[in-house]
């Protein structure tokens, strides 16, 4: 295997060496980026999100590095399709068109790969553009040679049939290239797809027709491909069913692939995917006629070296691991023991290949991330020791790219089985061993992070401090080492600190690498853990900022920092902690500029204990305690703690059959909407079309665009609520035309709908609490296919039933809650700077769509729906 540094570290030195920032900087942290994220191989199986992070940059810049030096090729088209970015893609295609025509048949294929979606954006009708585009480009065709015309033409067919909107169109219009090409090799290859429009018996006596008739050509190759595929996925077609054996239909594919594998034709995509039609080959619920199975086995068993050689090339597209889990596995369950039959398998391979310590490490990736259904019945403990035992002896004795793999698989194993002392001490030796490799600033993360959730945060400080700095110039280790490290000053309580950090890791932001930096784990619970939780490893900007906002407000403010500790305390659900600090800021601070938020926490860290007292998932509850604390909490001065307070009130009258229960939650809504009788906002322009456009889409009854021939669009039956109050979401996503994001909280009236609640994220997650701790988490069993998983049972749905009574509440699909009223709005999108046209996405039960907004008149109008979705 090849060395542990490669590219990556030539670019880090000159990165790390102090090269003063210029024009460059860009370009060369795109090259460091993408070294970085070509060696994915490098990362533990499970740690796909640090390496995506690094993708994310690195295509982000190379596009930024390819606009700005006017690289209009094909890939540079390829790269905008796949992000979306259509309307530079247009521009691209374009220049292609009048100024590279070689180029034509690779840009126009990488238009068809996300074409659809492209067309179905009604809002900016990118239709009439591309056909003009491609007007043009049939206008060139003539001046290349025919075989090159002919390649760009075949590309044109995909095009031209998605722009006609018609299925039917694609025959006709393939037909007609056939004959306008005859003679070229493109023609031949697009005879093999007409042929390959149908499936069955009738199709492949076709192909082995064409295949007789153009022997050891390219276009037999991609017919003797087309038929396998067939055999190898489409078993309906020839008459198998659920019970049947595929055993013969298995060898049929063989056949062909041997075929494909003897050398008789080019080298070309259909002899190098040969491979695939038996490792892919698929059969419904198959049955085997004894020996059978065995037989099965043992050709997959016989492809397994080959795909050994793959993992070696890139084991990021190494398929081996798919191949001895599921469809091995699925086999081996037919014999007994799968796993006991999956390790024969891995101990035969290893006595045959060339070095036993790789598949030794395939076998142990396996088990970390497994791939097949014989797993799901095997404890994660269970897996992950036998994992843990093959990658010891890898870590201590094994060399290259082997030992360093099992170094850093074997650390993340310990870290989110949550033995952080072991872990610790492998992230230590990895980065000691191998400073310069891909993996080595995640490494440097997660040693801080085993230092945080072993209780030494002075020392996690330190690391998150040294991870920062040695990896300054790669932007996520940056941002999330500064996160981090904030985070953990917050913990030792030094909040100065911790605004500092927080600061560094918002200036080290960069857009290119996505909404979210994460740096999440599958990590094992620990009692009394300290380590951040799933949500403090996922970093946004606007938790930043916010963060920023209220550190900056509380250490500038005296008693400050006993706020910011009860912050702290909530945050974790350490309730009886926070709720010390808070009372003890209130008796000394009554006057302080943070008395009203220190008072929202107390009343949340109070809430929390009376739900406590009450909880219906504990065998011993005290009811009457509950009752108690929750009317001493709802006669404080209101916020939404208050409101969850009197809203518990009544639900537990309710459940008791008390007749109050309705009063009380008469008052607790009044309450709750009386936090929003603000005086109306002073709105900037933009805001007042996001108003405009909120109230003409929130149409609660149906009614509106969502009525008419769109009655029955959505999945869940959805006409007039009998709840008195609808809810809604005031806090809105929208995307100006420069396509950077911002956030509108709009709690502004309805013009016409008075009975409207407004629950924002904050508010949301207190109700949930509620439900939760009254209800329980209890959920009907699922028993059948086609029922809705995850559904509640038991106490939740009284509680759900008397909250319906007031507004809107549901259960969600897959599960949790849902308590905002249909449509949900989900992001305002305007289509132009002048902002007369915009999109609207919404959501209703488990479907979607989008609305397109016009202004007319000064006025937004709903125009249609477009785009339907269904989960």
């Amino acid at each position: 295997m090849r060395s542990t540094t490669g590219s990556i570290v030539a670019v880090l030195s000159l990165l790390q060496s102090g090269v003063p920032p210029s024009l460059e900087a860009g370009p060369l942290e795109a090259r460091q980026v993408a070294a970085a994220a070509s060696q994915a191989a490098e990362y533990p199986v499970t740690e796909t999100q640090a390496w995506g992070l690094l993708q994310n940059g690195a295509r982000a810049k190379d596009i930024a590095r390819r606009l700005a030096s006017r690289q209009d090729d094909s890939e540079t088209l390829r790269l905008l399709m796949e992000q979306r970015r259509y309307d530079e893609a247009l521009k691209v295609l374009r220049a292609i068109v009048e100024t590279r025509p070689k180029e034509l048949a690779a840009s126009f294929d990488a238009v068809s790969s996300n074409m659809r979606e492209m067309l179905s954006d009604r809002a900016r009708n990118y239709g009439p553009t591309l056909r003009a585009i491609v007007a043009d480009a049939r206008r060139r065709l003539d001046a290349l040679p025919r075989e090159e015309a002919a390649g760009a033409a075949r590309q044109l067919v995909g095009v031209d049939a998605q722009l006609a909107d018609d299925s039917s169109a694609w025959r006709a219009y393939l037909s007609r290239f056939v004959a306008e090409y005859a003679g070229t090799e493109a023609a031949l290859l697009a005879r093999v797809d007409l042929i390959g429009d149908r499936s069955g018996p009738e199709k492949n006596q076709a192909l082995d027709a064409f295949i007789a008739a153009h022997p050891g050509t390219t276009a037999a190759a991609r017919a003797l491909f087309s038929k396998g595929f067939d055999l190898a996925h489409n078993s309906f077609s020839f008459g198998e069913r659920r019970g049947h054996d595929p055993t013969d239909r298995f060898f049929l594919v063989v056949a062909i692939v041997n075929e494909l594998r003897s050398g008789r034709y080019p080298s070309s995509e259909w002899t190098e995917r040969g491979d695939s039609l038996i490792t892919q080959f698929s059969a419904f619920e198959p049955s085997y006629a004894e020996g059978n199975a065995e037989r099965v086995l043992a050709k997959l068993e016989e492809e397994l070296p080959a795909q050994l050689r793959d993992y070696e090339r890139d084991p990021i597209k190494s398929s081996i691991a798919f191949t001895i889990g599921f469809k091995m596995g699925d086999l081996l369950k037919l014999k007994g023991d799968p796993l006991a039959g999956i390790d024969a398998v891995f101990d035969r391979l290893e006595r045959t290949a060339k070095s036993a310590d790789v598949v030794r490490l395939v076998r142990a990736e396996l088990y970390v991330r497994p791939s097949g259904r014989v797993f799901e019945a095997v404890d994660r403990s269970v897996r992950r020791a036998r994992a843990a035992a093959v990658l010891e002896p890898l870590a201590k004795e094994s060399s290259g790219f082997v030992q360093r793999k099992a170094i850093a698989t074997l650390a993340l194993v310990r870290f989110e089985d949550g033995k952080y002392d072991t872990a610790r001490d492998l992230f230590r030796r990895y980065l000691d061993a191998y400073p310069s490799a891909s993996y080595a600033w995640v490494a440097a993360l997660r040693f801080a992070q085993c230092e945080e959730a072993l209780g030494n945060r002075k020392a996690a400080i330190d690391a998150f401090r040294r991870a920062a700095d040695r990896f300054a110039a790669l932007t996520p280790a940056s941002v999330l080492a500064h996160a981090f490290a904030a985070q953990a000053a917050e913990a030792d309580g030094d909040f100065a600190r911790a605004l500092a950090s927080y600061q560094s890791s918002l200036a080290a932001w960069d857009e290119d690498f996505g909404p979210v930096y994460s740096l999440n784990a599958m990590r094992q619970a620990a009692p009394g853990d300290s380590f951040p939780t799933a949500g403090d490893a996922r970093v946004t900007r606007g938790a930043l900022e916010q963060r920023i906002g209220e550190l900056k407000r509380s250490t500038a403010i005296a008693g400050g920092a006993l706020v910011e500790r009860g912050r702290w305390f909530v945050a974790r659900g350490r309730w009886k902690e926070a709720e010390a600090q808070l009372a003890a800021f209130g008796k000394t601070h009554a006057a302080s500029p943070l008395a009203s938020e220190a008072n929202t926490l107390l009343h949340r860290a109070r809430l929390e204990q009376a739900l406590d007292l009450a909880d219906a998932e504990k065998t011993a509850t005290d009811i009457d305690a509950s009752i108690a604390a929750l009317k001493s909490l709802s006669a404080e001065p209101p916020d939404f703690a208050v409101v969850a307070a009197r809203i518990a009130l009544a639900t537990i009258a309710a459940l008791r059959g008390s007749d109050d229960s309705s009063a009380i939650m008469s008052d607790a809504i009044k309450m709750w909407q009386s936090l929003d009788d603000t005086k109306p906002l002073v709105r900037s322009d933009l805001e007042r079309d996001v108003l405009a456009i909120r109230n003409a889409v929130f149409r609660p009854k149906g009614d509106g665009v969502f009525g008419g021939d769109n009655q029955g669009w959505n999945a869940f039956r959805w006409g007039p609520r009998t709840a008195p109050y609808f809810v809604v979401n005031p806090v809105l996503r929208v995307k100006p035309a420069d396509g950077k994001a911002i956030t509108v909280v709009a709690n502004d009236a309805f013009p016409d709908l008075g009975s409207v609640l407004f629950l924002d994220p904050d508010r949301r997650s207190i109700l949930e609490r509620v439900m939760l701790k009254l209800g329980g988490s209890k959920r009907r069993p699922w028993t059948q296919v086609m029922q809705t998983p995850n559904q509640p049972a038991g106490a939740s749905l009284d509680v759900l039933a008397f909250w319906q009574r007031s507004f809107w509440a549901q259960p969600g699909h897959w599960g949790g809650w849902v308590f905002e009223t249909y449509p949900i709005i989900g992001e305002i999108e305007f289509i132009d700077a002048a902002r007369t046209r915009a999109t609207v996405k919404v959501t209703v039960g488990y479907s979607g769509a989008t609305v397109q907004m016009e202004k007319r008149d000064g006025i937004w109008i709903a125009r249609e729906l477009t785009n339907f979705w269904i989960t």
